[in-house]
């Protein structure tokens, strides 16, 4: 399971946790990271993502998204 720190330009900070994939509208379709590919991918901040894990969904905007992080639990 994975922690994603999403920082925006605002200041605000969504921490979303428990996190075992990750979607993302990519040219039409849309792609899936998942386990260990989520340390390797680059995630980039001019997309939206929806992270999904057991017992635990999100949907996070790229509205003004600064940094992503991400950290192995």
């Amino acid at each position: 399971m994975y922690t994603f720190r999403f920082t925006y330009d605002d200041g605000n900070v969504i921490l979303c946790s428990d996190v075992s994939s990750a979607t993302y509208p990519n040219g039409g379709v849309i792609s899936m990271v998942k386990d260990d590919e989520i340390l390797a991918h680059n995630f980039s901040t001019g997309k939206q993502y929806c992270l999904h894990g057991q017992g635990v969904n999100y949907a996070v905007s790229h509205n003004g998204l600064r940094s992503i992080t991400i950290e192995k639990q």
